[in-house]
């Protein structure tokens, strides 16, 4: 098993490209957003239209949810910021005596049969330097998202290197999946990034987009995988950290947006929905 790194139905998206092609020519993030996303739309927050004091921590009521599945805060709290990268109101997710600052979402968040997910964040590294790995969002246990039969990953993770990271689990070992990017991440700067999550086809697909360009996986991915099962309804998910009260690839930095859909998008939709975050 990666534990570092870690029955199939599908949904199909009834949103026309005439309508989203004119939606993209408004300009409007949350109209680009509705027209790709639709009824798929898992969970969606949006820090950037908060009205939360700067400087203080979350709690449920605060966090701005859009629509869908909202998450809750643990011991460990979030705060509402003003992040000069991101050049908009974020939520800050740090680490206080080690241990790094999380949201949970319920089992429920991710459907019975689902198979395709899409998720989506805009974020910037705050840390010192992009060492170990700095997990957005995960479902998985203390072994990842490796360590359960239908697990999930986004974020960054330091394998040979600094590079953008998602994935797909399988207890087997041999079945889970998981690309990395080329492209190397910095500190200190803005990032719009999608990840595209198919337990479909043999092998699994994953795909990977920034800013609004289509990202290539390295020779330290491992794209072979099938696993035989759907996304994961047995676990909670966390934003921010692997599990509750852990430093184990904990996020140090900003997160302004976040959404997961139960649909897999199109290349064209996630380079559109990764360039319209980044606006």
């Amino acid at each position: 098993m990666r534990s570092g790194f870690g029955g199939k139905q599908g949904s199909i998206s009834g949103r026309s490209v005439g309508k989203q092609d004119l939606v993209d020519r408004a300009g409007s993030k949350h109209s680009l957003i509705r027209a790709i996303g639709g009824g798929d739309i898992l969970t969606w927050i949006d820090a950037t239209i908060t009205s939360n004091t700067l400087g203080s921590n979350l709690t449920n009521s605060t966090i701005d949810v859009i629509e869908g599945s909202s998450p809750t805060v643990g011991s460990q709290v979030p705060s509402t910021e003003f992040s000069t990268v991101l050049n908009t109101t974020a939520y800050s997710f740090q680490s206080n005596g080690g241990v790094g600052e999380s949201l949970s979402f319920p089992t429920s968040l991710i459907p019975a049969s689902t198979n395709k997910i899409t998720v989506a964040s805009r974020f910037c590294i705050t840390a010192a330097s992009l060492a170990a790995a700095h997990i957005i969002w995960e479902i998985g246990n203390v072994n990842g998202f490796g360590g359960i039969d239908g697990g999930a990953v986004h974020g960054i993770i330091d394998q040979s290197g600094d590079k953008f990271w998602s994935g797909i689990g399988d207890v087997s070992s041999t079945e889970d999946s998981f690309f990395l990017s080329t492209e190397v991440p910095e500190v200190s700067r803005a990032y719009a990034y999608v990840s595209t999550h198919d337990t479909v086809p043999d092998p699994d697909q994953l795909k990977q987009y920034l800013d609004g360009k289509t990202l290539i996986a390295d020779s330290e991915s491992d794209l072979t995988g099938d696993t035989e099962y759907n996304f994961s309804t047995s676990v909670a998910s966390y934003m921010g950290a692997r599990v509750p009260n852990s430093s184990a690839f904990s996020l140090q930095g900003h997160l302004s947006d976040f959404i997961i859909m139960k649909r897999k998008l199109t290349e064209s939709e996630s380079q559109r929905l990764s360039k319209a975050l980044s606006s």
